[in-house]
Order: C-alpha cells, then sequence, then structure tokens
C-alpha cells in the first residue's frame, strides 16, 4: 500500500543522502543527469521496498536522488530523478531507470487503448538539461539536433528558452520513440556534457522550492503573501477535474498516434489521464468518440490544449 511505499521512499532518500556523500571519482569526473519521471512510473523506479532502485544504484554504482512526493519539475506533474557519477555509471543508472519508465508507459497504455489496439513500444522521456548544455543539444543552426534525430531515429524536442520556467536555469529536451532509441538519444546526449565538461547545474538539487506548477504570478490575488501562494496553489491543485471531449471517429489516429506514441506524449507533457473510449462508442446521434481527461485543474486544461492542437474538431461535451 502507501504507506509502505511512503517508508520506503523516506528510506530511499535517506539511503540517497548517505550516498551523495561519498564518490569514488574525483569531482571533476562527475556527471550528473536529471530525469522527469512521473509519479506513478517513480514507484515502478522505486520498487517495492525499494528494491528495484537498489538494484538500480548497486549495478550503476551511481548515486540516486529522487524529489519527493509532490515535489515537481516547475511547470511539470514529474519528479526529478537525479544520477550522479562517472560517466559509465551515469549511462547504466540511466539506460536501468529508463528502462523502468518504459514498462510503466507499456503497461498504462495498454490500460488505455483495451485490448483491441496495440499498443507500440514508444515511450516518451524529458530530460531537464543545464542552460549552458542546450546549445550543445541543438548546435549550429540545429545541425548536431537534427543528426541526433536521424541517428537514434526518435523524436528530440528542445523547450524553448521562452517556454522556460523564469529563475530556472534549466530547459527540458523530450525525446519520443521506441525505448531502445530513446536510451540512446539519451546517452548521446550525456555524453556531449561529459566531453564538453563545462556544462553544470546551477542547482545540483531535485527540488527547486517553488510552486511546482508554472502559475504566472499574475493569477494569484495581489493580496495573497508568498507563504500563503505555496498553500493556495496546492490546493487549486489537489482538486481533480474532469473534462469530456468528442472526437470524430476517423480523426482518434491523429490523437493517438503511431503506436501510441501522441497520445503517450500528452500524458507525459501534462500529466493528467487520458482515457479514450472503445471503438463503438460514440456519443449518442454522432460519429464521436468519448476522451475523457482526469487531473488537477491544470493539467486538465492543458490536456484539453493539448488534444485540441492535434485535433482541431474536439467539442467539449456536458
Amino acid at each position: 500500500g502507501t504507506r509502505e511505499n511512503m517508508s520506503a521512499e523516506g528510506a530511499e532518500d535517506q539511503a540517497a543522502h548517505q550516498a551523495s556523500g561519498g564518490g569514488g571519482e574525483g569531482g571533476d569526473a562527475n556527471v550528473s543527469i536529471k530525469l522527469l519521471v512521473s509519479n506513478k512510473a517513480v514507484g515502478q523506479v522505486i520498487g517495492k521496498g525499494g528494491s528495484m532502485i537498489s538494484q538500480i544504484k548497486e549495478s550503476s554504482g551511481a548515486h540516486i536522488k529522487i524529489s519527493s512526493t509532490g515535489d515537481f519539475f516547475p511547470g511539470t506533474q514529474e519528479r526529478v530523478v537525479l544520477a550522479t557519477g562517472s560517466i559509465n555509471s551515469v549511462l547504466t543508472a540511466a539506460q536501468l531507470i529508463t528502462t523502468e519508465v518504459s514498462k510503466h508507459q507499456a503497461a498504462a497504455q495498454a490500460e488505455l487503448l483495451g485490448a483491441g489496439e496495440i499498443a507500440g513500444d514508444e515511450m516518451v522521456l524529458s530530460v531537464a538539461l543545464p542552460g549552458a548544455a542546450c546549445g550543445l543539444v541543438i548546435g549550429k543552426g540545429g545541425e548536431r539536433i537534427n543528426i541526433l534525430r536521424e541517428q537514434c531515429s526518435c523524436k528530440i524536442h528542445m523547450q524553448s528558452k521562452d517556454k522556460a520556467v523564469p529563475g530556472v536555469e534549466e530547459r527540458l529536451v523530450t525525446m519520443t520513440g521506441e525505448s531502445s532509441c530513446v536510451q540512446m538519444a539519451l546517452e548521446k546526449i550525456v555524453l556531449l556534457m561529459s566531453e564538453d565538461g563545462s556544462v553544470h547545474y546551477d542547482n545540483p538539487t531535485t527540488s527547486y522550492g517553488q510552486p511546482s506548477l508554472a502559475f504566472n504570478a499574475r493569477t494569484v490575488p495581489a493580496h495573497v503573501s508568498a507563504a500563503n501562494q505555496g498553500s493556495l496553489l496546492s490546493s487549486m491543485d489537489q482538486m481533480q477535474v474532469q473534462i469530456r471531449l468528442g472526437v470524430p471517429e476517423n480523426q482518434v489516429g491523429n490523437l493517438v498516434g503511431k503506436g501510441g506514441s501522441t497520445i503517450k506524449e500528452i500524458i507525459a507533457l501534462c500529466g493528467a489521464q487520458v482515457k479514450l473510449s472503445q471503438k463503438g462508442d460514440v456519443v449518442p446521434g454522432t460519429q464521436n468518440r468519448i476522451v475523457t481527461v482526469t487531473g488537477n485543474s491544470l493539467s486538465s486544461s492543458y490536456a484539453h490544449m493539448l488534444i485540441l492542437q492535434r485535433v482541431p474538431e474536439t467539442v467539449q461535451l456536458p
């Protein structure tokens, strides 16, 4: 149950804390990477009673720190998994963590699409890179990111500077494709940073000390003090909202994507649940399949926006 998981995570956090003190390598040889993982997928990475994370640490030799429940990367609904160590230990840890996330996404996908439609091996993974590393990955005139896309045969999307969360010196790179392709892209990005040697996280922790969802300061009334702002946001944050949408049957493919890649990407980006009704289960009198979005008010409306981008004919149902 949850309690067991919580205590495992508590023990996990302590273990990570102790582990981060030692490090066989000289300080300079250390490489770090931050992976963004949904709350549910973190459960799979930690494993029952912390068994999986212990195994990952042991096999890789990397130090691994996971942000606590509800402590998300700003602007997302994803927790931060930070791996630090020698280049080989970090590459091994990243691969093992990605494998667990991929298993979680595949299971969630199968449940989402029902037995009839086959889920592919596609996954979505975001990593937070130091601002200075973004230029390395993009390359002159976008040359390097295009080569990476070609070599790894997966989509690689770099968050634009103006979309980054103010005050956070990190930008997200999101990779979508078969898990082996995503792992390869991640490996190449970590190697680029390691070979450069001058790129480091300004914030070497998993915590950002700010509300995890990118609320505009303007949305909070002026009289709410900074201390209250956090609790106000978290109470807005906890309210579950359900939005029902109708998507034309002939447009469902655009929403689901190849092997479920598009709908997975939407779920990974917004952190809301998105469920699609079975074939033939349509809004009476129409050819519209029913999409149910469940999440807090921000993640649900973000999912709604992303669905509209993919399928402009989407209608909101009462």
